[in-house]
């Protein structure tokens, strides 16, 4: 097991560097540094990289003829945002996930003999939207609509599997999702309980004056008698006096409001349609509850064991899940990452967009003939044999650091467990960015401590670690050998380590914007130091003298740090020595006995 040292490309739109445009100049670019792993970074939202005709060959001959590897960082941003519910963006990601599976067939795996020029991975954001649940601090994205996990937008359909399912919501947040989704004039939910009622025991009443004709004359006698018309108002409220049981139910008044809620997002949207993205993500919550004792959906399991949805409202007092009576809905961090992992892992069951499909047969019509195409995401990934990793989000200016959906460690490891126990797959791994964490205000140190003592083989499901100077901002500079940050990062690193982390990729993350020569002298050195220790498992406290730059030999050796020392020693004194008059130097002598030198001039004008 060993750990291999990656640079990457960098994006050429962020320096505007005109040597990083396209995939066949990224992958060489880092035959200066020192390294032979590229990590080639795709141009934020456009991945017609991928589409570069024989791309494909261009790799091949770039890794036959120069001996380099790589590997690729995927778009960024709304374009692969997997964890939303929202149905425009939804559709982007799943359609995005699907061309890169199909490029990836395309290119090194339908032709013979390319699979080996496959990329050793594919990097994208676990999280890329900011979170919901607080109205003051998150986003709510209401007024589109929303899909389920599998891209139903339909939540009839999800209901109608799940009867438990169906039953709370029909009694809990029905009222609620008829209030946002029928535009009709309401002032409390009484009203439409009682609008619902009214409608119901009209609807009984002429239908048992229907059905019951004989006993209808009798009724209108008997009110004869009495002196009072027997008009159709006056007969359906003497035949609601005999037969209470036409009063409807709150069963009844339920079905009718849920079948009215139907009924009414179909003629507004389709039938069952949710458009506030809350409602969405509490019902996937109660979803994941009721099926906590299937294998096949373990995440209620890990993040919560056997609490119920009950015992964690109890732990958030006041707050609730549903508060029925003021309308709010609270989203505790913890459900939000774990809705949001199932949403993610909903791209990869869900099948292929029939609009994608279309589009791609326009273009490529022989596909038709090719089953793979219409296969589902985890499908294509098992026949592709790729590896997908999945990165802690960056912050992004103009958000509120450390609230994106997935962002802590505990919530990515239970992605990548549930993946694997769901998916039947080792391909869906994890990277670790370290400064992520740091400008989301989160210390990376304590991170793996708390996963040390809960789960302690968090490094195993970790492929790879992006690595630049770690500073609370999102800037991606190269770190000096030897220097503090250098140490930190090996603390931080030597920890993940002894997490599981002992095989993968070391990736010093270009920005764009350095030269060559700025990464070499700097990061590659002390990446080679950080990489050759932790391979030999040596503590932070015990890291030899090399690691500080100090060596018996070559490069590190102490005779050419003295030399280097003595050369630049007397560099703080530039600029800064006034010489004064002298008469007795150690030139003096050789001075005077130069023609026409005399003491008198010697003292008055020499080193004035």
């Amino acid at each position: 097991m060993t750990y291999y040292l990656t640079v990457s490309s960098g994006i050429g739109s962020i320096g505007r560097d005109p040597n990083l445009m396209g995939l066949g100049k990224k992958i060489p670019s880092i035959l200066t540094y020192g390294v032979n792993i590229v990590q080639a970074d795709m141009e934020t939202y456009t991945s017609a990289e991928l589409f570069e005709p024989e791309v494909e060959i261009t790799i091949k001959r770039l890794i036959d003829s120069l001996g380099v590897k790589w590997v690729m960082h995927g778009e960024i941003g709304q374009t692969v945002a997997f964890e939303t519910a929202q149905q425009q963006i939804w559709r982007q990601a799943h359609r995005r996930l699907h061309q890169y599976m199909d490029a990836m067939y395309d290119k090194f795996v339908k032709p013979k003999d390319m699979s080996k020029y496959l990329p050793g991975y594919i990097d994208f954001h676990i999280s890329n939207m900011m979170s919901i649940g607080y109205f003051a601090e998150r986003y709510r994205l209401a007024g589109t609509v929303m899909l389920d996990f599998t891209g139903r937008n339909s939540w009839s359909d999800l209901l109608e599997e799940n009867s438990e399912l169906k039953e709370w919501f029909k009694r809990d947040i029905l009222l609620l999702v008829y209030g946002r989704e029928v535009p009709i004039a309401i002032t409390s939910t009484e009203d439409v309980k009682n609008r619902m009622a009214s409608q119901i025991r009209a609807r009984n009443i002429r239908n048992y004056y229907i059905n019951h004709q004989q006993e209808v004359e009798e009724i209108s006698q008997d009110l004869g008698r009495q002196g009072i018309p027997p008009t159709e108002e006056n007969l359906f409220q003497e035949i609601l006096r005999r037969h209470s049981d036409l009063n409807p139910s709150d069963g009844q008044i339920s079905d009718d409001i849920y079948k009215e809620w139907e009924e009414a997002t179909a003629i507004r949207f389709i039938k069952g349609a949710i458009t506030d993205e809350e409602l969405a993500y509490v019902l996937v919550a109660k979803y994941l509850e009721f099926k906590k004792n299937d294998p096949n959906e373990p995440l209620w399991k890990m993040y919560f064991q056997d609490r119920s949805m009950e015992d964690l409202e109890k732990k958030w007092s006041p707050k609730k899940l549903v508060n029925t009576k003021t309308g709010e809905i609270y989203l505790d961090p913890e459900i939000v990452a774990m809705v949001a992992s199932r949403y993610v892992l909903g791209h990869f069951e869900a099948d292929v967009l029939k609009e994608y499909t279309g589009e791609m047969l326009k273009k490529n019509p022989e596909r038709e003939k090719n089953p793979f195409y219409t296969k589902s995401a985890i499908e294509k990934l098992k026949e592709i044999k790729v590896q997908l990793v999945f990165e802690n989000p960056e912050y992004s200016e103009g958000q509120i650091e450390g609230l994106q959906r997935i962002i802590r460690a505990e919530h990515m490891y239970y992605f990548a467990k549930a993946a694997e126990q769901t998916l039947k797959t080792d391909r869906i791994k994890l990277l670790i960015d370290l400064n992520h964490w740091l400008h989301n205000a989160v210390d990376p140190g304590k991170e793996f401590d708390h996963m040390k003592k809960d789960s302690s083989d968090f490094g195993s499901y970790v492929r790879a670690v992006h690595i630049y100077e770690p500073l609370p901002i999102h800037w991606h500079n190269p770190f000096e050998i030897p220097s503090d940050q250098q140490f930190k990062i090996y603390r931080w690193l030597f920890q993940l380590r002894g997490l599981g982390f002992k095989d993968g990729y070391l990736v010093f993350e270009r920005g764009g914007g350095q030269n060559p020569q700025e990464i070499t002298k700097t990061a590659v050195l002390a990446l080679r130091q950080i990489k050759e220790n932790l391979e030999k498992d040596i503590e932070p406290s015990k890291l030899p003298l090399e690691f500080y730059g100090i060596s018996p030999e070559g490069v590190l050796s102490t005779e050419r740090q003295m030399v280097i020392i003595r050369e630049h020693a007397r560099d703080p004194l530039k600029g800064l020595i006034i010489i004064p008059e002298e008469e007795h130097t150690a030139l003096g002598k050789d001075a005077l006995a130069k023609p026409g030198m005399t003491p008198e001039k010697w003292k008055k004008e020499e080193l004035r």
